[in-house]
């Protein structure tokens, strides 16, 4: 019969051999988990986690078309840059004033951000035009006495407390930044209104709207931002 000494020396190396394959089998765990992760990417076709490249085909997976990353074609479906002109106005009398419009269509919303000029004076005996530049160092470059207001028909927002001197507002070099974006909505009417207090003048102006078109599909749950 092995004496008591012996038994502990085997029970001490039954123990190492039970932590020894515990260890075993928690680091065999640990790999089976990672590859099991692994196998998971692979089959999504993602890669490491904390890469971009991850992110990017995880997005395009689960986003919209449109809004996948790098989708520059299917973006451009539902928001894009846009101009619009004001309708050619008669000519502007001296003390006359005179109202153009422009028509926001079906297709999208409007976001006007910036706008911009151009002013041609005319002869009414010889009924020549002649382009007003802004940027000329004389009194050339002048409008006097031309004012302007915008309105949104739609919602009847005024743009402006009155009548504002154009020749303060929207140069072809610095177009005029409005202070927040306005959204027009689709079928929507901005009305410009010219007013002519100089007494011997006669203007043609118009008016240049910059922005962007954005399709929207729930235009009903944004209406207070735009009717106020």
């Amino acid at each position: 019969m092995a004496d008591s000494s012996q038994v502990q020396v085997l029970a001490n190396a039954v123990s190492q051999l039970q932590d020894q394959a515990t260890s075993l089998n928690a680091s065999i765990q640990q790999k089976i988990q990672r590859i099991q992760q692994k196998e998971l990417r692979l089959k999504n076709q993602m890669l490491n986690p904390t890469s971009l490249e991850s992110f990017e085909t995880r997005a395009a997976g689960n986003l919209p078309s449109w809004l996948a990353p790098g989708n520059v074609g299917d973006l451009n479906k539902v928001v894009w840059p846009f101009l619009f002109v004001s309708t050619q106005a008669a000519p502007l009398i001296p003390n006359g004033n005179i109202t153009t419009q422009i028509s926001v269509t079906q297709e999208a919303c409007f976001v006007f951000t910036h706008f911009t000029k151009s002013v041609y004076s005319f002869d009414s005996v010889t009924n020549a035009v002649q382009y007003i530049d802004p940027n000329t160092n004389d009194d050339t470059g002048l409008a006097d006495g031309l004012q302007f207001s915008i309105r949104d028909a739609q919602s009847t927002r005024e743009f402006f407390d009155g009548p504002a001197d154009l020749d303060f507002f929207g140069n072809p070099r610095f177009p005029t930044k409005l202070p927040a974006p306005q959204m027009v909505l689709p079928r929507g009417v901005i009305e410009i209104s010219f007013f002519n207090t100089n007494q011997t003048e006669t203007y043609i102006p118009q008016i240049q709207l910059w922005g962007y078109r954005m399709r929207i599909e729930n235009a009903e749950q944004i209406l207070g931002t735009t009717w106020g």
